[in-house]
């Protein structure tokens, strides 16, 4: 048998194996995550603030995306 062959399965072998404990780690009972802490007015950002962020973060999309695309090609001109 090759040493490649002998590699590959020796691969495939540890990536079952890996599957196996993510089955079995995944199957344990885990604790239930701790109570979240009720959100407190002061730690709130107002709609208008984040309305705004958006409007903003919008715009640098439409920038980073006119900025990506390719230039269209001319009449006539040769590629």
């Amino acid at each position: 048998m090759s040493a490649e062959r002998v590699s590959m399965e020796a691969a495939v072998a540890r990536l079952e194996a890996a599957v196996a404990a993510l089955g079995a780690a995944m199957a344990r009972p885990r604790p239930a995550p701790p109570a979240v802490a009720p959100a407190m007015p002061e730690d709130m950002v107002p709609k208008a603030e984040l309305l705004a962020l958006s409007a903003r973060l919008d715009g640098a999309l439409v920038a980073l995306h006119a900025a990506l695309m390719p230039e269209p090609a001319l009449v006539g001109e040769e590629e």
